[in-house]
């Protein structure tokens, strides 16, 4: 839509016409000091005497100072002459479901069972709301938060597919604490101007008195209105427990779970609420206005014909006259024009990213996460334990160790020591396993995961012990040969001597016969000795020959037993590249354990009922 007269983005800047107005006015009256001559001499005689002096001043410079001062003043005051109609934001009423999930719910007068279809309706109540706040409760003998205030269906249809009657920590029947529990969830929203269209949708089969007397006096002088959906055929069905066995009463007889539609719409009435009976298709969710469209009209009241104007900032245009006195700027006198074009650049405008408005960091950085871009993620969370686990999801586990270590809890505890695993910490991974063990006894994920990690220690510790115990048996074989040399040596040796004394001991007896026999026996003496001597020689050369053979045999031992070291070590290192692809395995194994929410639901309930009651 275009308008004559303009739109200014940017009034206030009307402030400074006073002052341009007047610095134009000193510019227009400026006249220069003349010089002496120009005092002394008539101005008649002025052009004829005083050559080269120009007397007459041009005010063609003055006046395009004035035209781009007037176009800069109007550039910075944003003038718009179109704008765009947008429809006012509509802010939907949040709803507050409240669920019976006791074991009623498991009666089958409407197929498969009341569960089932209760969770359908659940889906499409959601997918009517579109994304507007919307919460669950459910309740039995207690009551617990499923889903806080959210339009993030997929978190609330993952949940709600897993809800069931075997996750409340103890039986009952107490709707109140469930509107309770709503209450409380209404009255911590930071969106206090939506209290007074807040809704709180109760479904149920039927209500105790003492249950309706417990909610008036929790909705009295409450701006919240109570809806009631009943689940239930007036018929009714045997109840069951969660192993499919009918529930019987003290004398024995199967207990059915009825309808009672007239008590309950009288309750939602007196409330100022409306009462409906779940049906397959849409006619609940139309009668209750429990759509997205129907939030927005009850919202809207009173703003059907106002609209949002979006102007469109066109300052721009008049930059365009000063680009052109630009390009004079280095003519004398013109500089300070210059400076006109830094001030006069409109402001740009920026397109805002309404999804950051309703999300906080840890939803976007969920959604992030939930985008498999887990270093953004890591970024954006505020929670540690999700910065953490975003950075153990993109393997970047120092970061995730820092993010750890601050953590006291058993799950923060574990996680931590799942790092450490990572990085090949195993001792200090079972340290903290050992802390979150201690911390919560049955944590069964922290305890397989210290039996793997202490069989892979094991392992590891006997493969280098057998490492160990080889290379000492090479090193005992070693000492075993140059020991058997040495001996060998020395029997060489002693021999040589026995020889050396038996041929003095001859030598000596020779002598001595020489003394006592005649000349004629020296001749056979000598034969004898060179016998002997020659006998001696033989078995030299025999025990030389010997000793030989047992070195070369032991070189040839010492060589097979480096071969035998040489293969067993390969084989080694095969056995444990083996085994580091298999705890690889194992430890991928670990992380595909795949998540059950409803066990964390269940969990979560039982240590909040725990922490209710004082178990902490």
């Amino acid at each position: 839509m275009i308008s004559l007269w303009p739109h200014w983005q940017r009034p206030l800047f009307i402030i400074l016409l006073p002052v341009l107005i007047y610095l134009l006015w000193k510019l227009w009256n400026f006249h220069e000091i003349k010089g002496s001559w120009q005092k002394l001499i008539p101005s008649l005689f002025q052009p004829w005497l005083l050559r080269g002096i120009s007397v007459q001043e041009s005010i063609l410079p003055k006046l395009l100072i004035t035209v781009a001062s007037l176009f800069a003043l109007i550039a910075l005051m944003g003038p718009s002459w179109k704008h765009i109609e947008q429809p006012p934001l509509k802010i939907d009423a949040p709803l507050i479901i409240v669920m019976d999930l006791t074991q009623r719910m498991l009666s089958s007068d409407i197929p498969p069972n009341r569960l089932q279809t209760t969770k359908q309706k659940l889906l499409d109540i959601i997918k009517a709301r579109k994304d507007a706040q919307t919460a669950l409760v459910v309740y039995a003998g207690t009551a617990h938060i499923v889903v806080p205030l959210s339009d993030d269906q997929a978190t609330m249809t993952n949940l709600i597919n897993s809800i069931s009657p075997n996750i409340m920590p103890q039986l009952g029947e107490r709707a109140d604490l469930g509107i309770s529990k709503a209450i409380q969830l209404l009255s911590n929203t930071q969106q206090n101007n939506q209290l007074n269209h807040a809704e709180i949708l109760l479904i149920t089969t039927s209500l105790s008195e003492q249950e309706q007397t417990a909610i008036k006096q929790l909705l009295a002088n409450k701006p919240f209105t109570l809806n009631i959906l009943g689940v239930g055929t007036a018929q009714g069905a045997p109840i069951l427990d969660n192993k499919g066995n009918f529930v019987r009463n003290a004398s024995g007889n199967i207990m059915l779970s009825k309808l009672d539609s007239n008590s309950l719409q009288r309750f939602a009435y007196s409330e100022g609420g409306y009462y409906s009976t779940i049906t397959l298709n849409d006619t609940d969710i139309n009668t209750l206005n429990l759509a997205n469209l129907k939030g927005q009209q009850r919202n809207t009241e009173g703003t059907e014909n106002k609209t949002t104007d979006l102007w469109q900032d066109q300052g721009y245009w008049f930059i365009l006259p000063l680009l052109l006195l630009a390009a004079l700027a280095s003519r004398k006198g013109w500089l300070f024009c210059v400076p006109l074009l830094f001030v006069l650049q409109p402001q740009p405008t920026q397109a805002f990213e309404w999804h950051k408005l309703w999300l906080n960091k840890d939803q976007q950085g969920a959604k992030l996460l939930k985008e498999n871009k887990p270093n953004e993620a890591a970024k954006r969370f505020e929670n540690k334990q999700w910065q953490g686990y975003s950075a153990y999801q993109a393997k970047d586990y120092k970061l995730a160790e820092q993010k750890y270590s601050q953590e006291t809890t058993p799950e923060g505890l574990y996680n931590y020591g799942n790092t450490l695993a990572r990085q090949g910490k195993y001792h200090e991974a079972i340290d903290e396993w050992n802390k979150a063990i201690k911390a919560k006894p049955n944590f069964e994920q922290a305890i397989v995961n210290k039996k793997i990690v202490e069989e892979l220690l094991k392992k590891q510790q006997q493969e280098q012990q057998s490492g160990d115990d080889q290379q000492q048996n090479q090193e005992n074989q070693q000492q075993d040969g140059q020991q058997q040399d040495g001996n060998s040596q020395q029997q060489n040796d002693q021999q040589q001597s026995q020889n050396n004394q038996q041929n003095n001991d001859q030598s000596k007896k020779g002598n001595n016969s020489q003394n006592n026999q005649q000349q004629s026996q020296d001749q056979q003496d000598s034969d004898q000795q060179n016998a002997e001597q020659k006998d001696q020689q033989q078995q030299q050369d025999a025990q030389q020959s010997d000793q030989e053979q047992q070195a070369q045999q032991n070189k040839q031992q010492q060589n097979n037993d480096q071969q035998d070291a040489q293969g067993q070590t390969m084989s080694n290192a095969d056995k444990n590249a083996n085994q580091q692809e298999q705890d690889e395995a194992l430890l991928q194994q670990i992380r595909t354990i795949p998540d059950d929410p409803s066990e964390l639901l269940r969990r979560k309930f039982y240590y909040e009922q725990r922490y209710n009651k004082g178990g902490y």
